[in-house]
Formats: structure tokens, C-alpha cells, sequence
């Protein structure tokens, strides 16, 4: 198995055709429009608002219809990520991470276009005395708004035939136009403002790099240069996959490890989930297994601390 980061990094092959990005403003599609560069059709909010239902399947299928050509495939990237605020905003939220995927995927289906979505670890409940990661194959048992509409989401998602639904786990990434943080940078922002840092230390998860998810669905997704998407020597990859950095952590050793790395001396003081006190529950436990991809791939991503001093190392530049 190759580390992926030799392995494509600065070689990876784009689809033929053009890709549609929906939520392109975002860490996480922003990325994709980066990497796509002109072969990359960007949608904000502005374009299309997954928040006006009833507007919905209207504009996506004019939009579509607007394209030159029909994109390789849709890539949804667009979410409502606020977990706390969620419990507040139910409907909004089911709105945007359920009904909303739905009316997409659909909509792709009917296409015949391929249908990228991404959902969360937080479908894991990891309530119990679990210490092993989670296979896709695993029970979900999600906990608060937020975490039961991106499971609903999956579901929604797989209304497509070629439908290829990422789960992945607090994402990182250059910030947006809009400003929009991270944990990195939040830490960071924190620790240059505060005489302490409080942070929930018994929360095991596997914090990824949104570089490195990118990297990763392009490997799922099996492009190249002479028949986009759909290389006949390889059948598609579709369902659901885990891709995340590799390893586990907590939300405590991560920021110690941040300021470690750029000798920053702020005290870090560990505390609970229950002393955190948030309005939306989560995982005690929710590190995902990423064997599937591993096998579909035959790569593996780099490590979460290998990819944390990627990220450091290129934010300063």
C-alpha cells in the first residue's frame, strides 16, 4: 500500500470533463476548486441555496441545463455544520442536510450524473466502552440534530445510483472568503489571546486535513485523462467510504500539539465533555476505520500529525 502522499501529490490525473463543486466558497469545496482549477464549475450559495427548498430542483436543473456540458460529476460540499446551533434551528438544518440532498441526488439520478456527498463521524454515537474504529459496516446511532440529518443525509444521497457518500471527521483547511474557522486556527487564534486554553480531552476522533480529503476522493472517484470518470479497465467506485487521516486523537492532544509546533506557550488544561458543557451532544468515541478506502485505493492517507505540520508548514507561507 502506498502512502498517498507520494503517491499523487502534484501527479494526479483530472477528469476529461468539468466538475460541478455545490457549496465552492466552503474549506472543504473551496479545496476541490483549487484542485480542479479550470475544469472546475463553482457554485456558492449565491448560485444555488440549498436553504430555499422550495426554489431547489427548479434552479438545479436549470443550472445544469445553463452548463456548456453536463459535468463528470456533482460534488456536494455544502452543509449546516453548526452543531449547536442546530438544536435551535431543527428545520433549517434537516432542510439543508437531508431534504435538500435529496432533491440532488434525484435530480443527478435522473442525469445519470454521479453524486459526491459528504457526511460525518458524528453518526457514531460512541456512547459505550468502544475503543476500536468504526467500519462503514457499523451500526449508526447518531446523537442531536446535527448528527441524525447527516445520517438521513446518507440515505438520501444513496437516491442516486452513482452515488459515493465520504463519511470524514473535523475538517481543516485554508480558510474561506467568508472567514469561516477551524480547530487549527481557532487554537491558534485562542492561544495568542489568552492566558489559557480549556479544551475537551475525552473525545477520541481523527481530526483530517481537508487537502487530504480531496486527495482521497479523487482516488475514489478513479479518473483519467481519456475517459473522464469512467475508465473501462475499472468499474466505479460507489457507496460508502470512511476517509479520514490516519490514527486517533483527542481534541486536547491535538492542541497541544499545535502550540507545540509553533512554540506557542500557552497552558492547555484538559477537561470533560460534561465540563464543556455544549447544547448538542457528541461521540465520546468516534474514530473511523478506513480500510474500505484503503483496499478500493491501495493507498493510505498520511497520518493526523503528519498532516497537522503539512497544514502549519503551509499556512506560514
Amino acid at each position: 500500500m502506498q502512502d498517498s502522499t507520494e503517491a499523487n501529490e502534484g501527479n494526479e490525473v483530472l477528469p476529461a470533463k468539468p466538475i460541478l463543486i455545490l457549496g465552492a466558497d466552503g474549506q472543504l469545496g473551496s479545496s476541490f476548486a483549487r484542485r480542479f482549477g479550470a475544469q472546475a464549475i463553482s457554485w456558492t450559495r449565491g448560485e444555488l441555496d440549498l436553504a430555499r427548498f422550495d426554489l431547489l430542483a427548479d434552479q438545479f436543473k436549470r443550472g445544469l441545463d445553463a452548463l456548456p456540458e453536463q459535468p463528470a460529476a456533482v460534488i456536494n460540499c455544502a452543509a449546516y455544520t453548526k452543531v449547536d446551533l442546530a438544536e435551535k434551528e431543527p428545520e433549517l438544518c434537516r432542510v439543508i442536510n437531508t431534504d435538500a440532498v435529496k432533491v440532488l441526488a434525484r435530480v443527478c439520478d435522473q442525469r445519470g450524473l454521479r453524486f459526491v456527498h459528504f457526511s460525518t463521524d458524528y453518526v457514531f454515537s460512541g456512547t459505550d466502552d468502544r475503543d476500536t474504529p468504526y467500519l462503514e459496516t457499523d451500526e449508526p446511532s447518531p446523537q442531536g440534530v446535527y448528527a441524525r440529518t447527516k445520517l438521513d443525509g446518507e440515505a438520501a444521497a444513496a437516491e442516486c445510483a452513482r452515488h459515493l457518500v465520504i463519511r470524514t471527521c473535523g475538517l481543516y483547511g485554508r480558510l474561506n472568503k467568508a472567514g469561516q474557522g477551524n480547530f487549527v486556527e481557532t487554537i491558534l487564534r485562542l492561544a495568542r489571546h489568552k492566558p489559557e486554553l480549556r479544551v475537551v480531552d475525552d473525545q477520541h476522533c481523527t481530526p483530517s486535513a481537508v487537502e487530504d480529503i480531496v486527495t482521497g476522493t479523487l482516488q475514489l472517484l478513479q479518473p483519467t485523462k481519456a475517459t473522464g470518470f469512467t475508465p473501462v479497465e475499472h468499474p466505479e467506485t460507489n457507496g460508502l467510504f470512511h476517509v479520514v487521516n490516519r490514527g486517533a486523537t483527542t481534541w486536547y492532544d491535538l492542541a497541544k500539539e499545535i502550540l507545540r509546533s509553533e512554540n506557542i506557550a500557552t497552558p492547555i488544561i484538559p477537561i470533560t465533555t460534561a465540563e464543556f458543557n455544549a447544547p448538542a451532544p457528541r461521540p465520546r468515541y468516534s474514530v473511523l476505520a478506513s480500510r474500505k478506502f484503503h483496499a478500493a485505493t491501495d493507498t493510505a492517507l498520511p497520518t493526523w500529525q503528519a498532516a497537522l505540520a503539512k497544514y502549519l508548514t503551509e499556512r506560514a507561507k
